[in-house]
């Protein structure tokens, strides 16, 4: 069986790689989502701009403005990667963010059942000193 680490590598591979986003997120959930080895290796932790990248993403991929309540938000300082959820304008939201890559992705569920997502991926830079972030959506086919 693979360990956590291996997991976020091949993670980390699909989601620069997979023209299918949909195929990174299950991956995501099937091999990591319930890996008790992989949660205990998540803190919780706060990043303001990552919390904006977020906000900014579900309001593209929703089209209106919408508030994000209930983050919560882990880092796994060892694979320099985040993980969360979230409400998004009363939707549900998931990312994952890898910070030695700097590129990320989030799912909304949009419909009624669970599995009804649109998804995004991501590229962010965050300056250290100043906390500010930049981010750009890398390819044609980042949100579907």
């Amino acid at each position: 069986m693979a360990t956590v680490i291996e997991k976020l590598k091949s993670l980390e591979i699909m989601l620069g790689s997979e023209g299918e986003l949909g195929s990174v997120f299950a991956f995501f959930l099937d091999n990591l989502g319930n890996d008790t080895d992989f949660m205990r290796c998540g803190k919780p932790a706060k990043n303001t701009n990552l919390k904006i990248i977020i906000q900014k993403l579900c309001e593209g991929m929703l089209e209106r403005d919408c508030q994000i309540t209930g983050m919560k938000l882990f880092h796994v300082p060892k694979s320099q990667f985040y993980h969360g959820l979230c409400q998004a304008g009363g939707k549900s939201a998931f990312f994952f963010y890898f910070e030695h890559i700097e590129m990320g992705m989030v799912a909304i569920n949009v419909g009624p059942a669970f599995g009804q997502c649109t998804y995004a991926r991501f590229n962010a830079t965050f300056g250290p000193a100043d906390r500010s972030a930049n981010f750009v959506a890398p390819r044609k086919k980042s949100i579907q």
